[in-house]
């Protein structure tokens, strides 16, 4: 019924839209420049340990920032079929600033080092850089915490901004040539807001929004 009612609200709407992020069959690659990371790129965080279990930031209940075990594998991570999902994350840049936004829609920030907070509105502590570093280090670093980079703390065993002292991380690009299926096509027209009838912005997916009638890209559509 929920793949159903995501179906409607993207026939009404008449526009291609994205189903929940890290379904089976996904796949993510090794991002190798970063000029490879662009509006719209979908990613997920990894610290691959090369010779011991590998890690994926992750969404536990309410807390983000939790570690999921995941297999790198020539570079690659498959998304398999298990409850504990890495968080697919997209890359978006909006008036010259860079933002990571989660699947809801809403905008990824971090309070102190630890607290990953997300907000429904941008604003300036939600700004994000990111720089290469090397093959296995991507800073992608917070604006509203000095600009520490994401590392993955083995003491803790989650993700935390660090300065140093802790293990980096790199980015994994979603494949779009492994995507199958209604839920990994992704989206093509950037007017993708969605709001509801009183003119509150709910976010840029249907899935997640409750049944009702909603407004995107000048069109309404019924979200069952």
């Amino acid at each position: 019924m929920r793949r159903l009612g995501m179906w409607l609200a993207c026939v009404l709407t008449s526009q291609l839209c994205i189903g929940p992020i890290g379904m089976a069959g996904q796949t993510f690659r090794k991002l190798s420049a970063i000029a490879e990371l662009v509006d719209g790129s979908k990613f997920i965080i990894v610290r691959d340990e090369m010779d011991g279990a590998d890690y994926a930031f992750a969404r536990v209940g309410d807390a983000y920032g939790k570690a999921v075990e995941v297999a790198v594998d020539d570079d690659k991570v498959v998304v398999g079929e298990t409850d504990d999902k890495p968080l697919v994350l997209e890359w978006r840049v909006e008036g010259g600033k860079n933002y990571v936004v989660l699947p809801e829609g809403h905008y990824l920030t971090i309070e102190g080092t630890t607290v990953f907070t997300p907000l429904p509105l941008k604003n300036s502590t939600s700004h994000w850089t990111a720089e290469m570093v090397s093959a296995s280090n991507t800073e992608l670093s917070c604006a509203n915490y000095g600009g520490y980079p994401i590392k993955f703390v083995t003491t803790y065993g989650d993700f935390r901004c660090y300065k140093s002292g802790a293990k980096t991380v790199t980015l994994y690009l979603l494949d779009d040539s492994t995507a199958t299926g209604i839920d990994a096509v992704r989206l093509k027209d950037s007017s993708r807001r969605i709001y509801d009838l009183q003119g509150r912005f709910c976010g840029y997916r249907p899935e997640g929004l409750p049944p009702g009638i909603y407004i995107c890209n000048g069109r309404k559509f019924i979200k069952h």
